[in-house]
């Protein structure tokens, strides 16, 4: 089984949540991002899940279901989002290293994905 794994850089920790940046995370877990800035809204795709972020309203969908997230905001012109908000729109598991203060999110593949879906890439250790 191959899985891509994306090992979260710094995260912020905020009340015991800890928020990872939107596009590094996707893009490393093979999916792509994309950015209306009249809209200010950030959309998410990986495989055929979506996730919507709207930096207005602070609202998050995942496939047209709102995810309560009142940890979701802007630093330095970057979304970080709850990691666990990921889990839920996307099939990926999310872990939390105490220890090291890290966190590794990892997503399945089985095959390689289709056209305009990104290219599977190494495992990331």
């Amino acid at each position: 089984m191959t899985f891509l794994r994306y090992d979260a850089p710094e995260p912020i920790v905020k009340s015991g949540r800890a928020l990872v940046q939107l596009r590094q995370a996707v893009e490393k877990l093979g999916g792509r991002v994309s950015w209306n800035h009249r809209l200010k809204r950030a959309t998410a795709v990986i495989g055929s899940r979506k996730l919507v972020a709207n930096m207005r309203s602070l609202a998050l969908k995942a496939d047209g279901e709102l995810l309560p997230s009142l940890r979701m905001r802007l630093v330095n012109g970057r979304i970080w989002l709850e990691a666990r908000k990921l889990a839920q729109a996307f099939p990926v598991r999310v872990k939390w290293n105490s220890a090291e203060r890290s966190i590794r999110i990892e997503r399945r593949i089985s095959e390689a994905p289709k056209a305009g879906q990104g290219s599977p890439r190494k495992p990331l250790s």
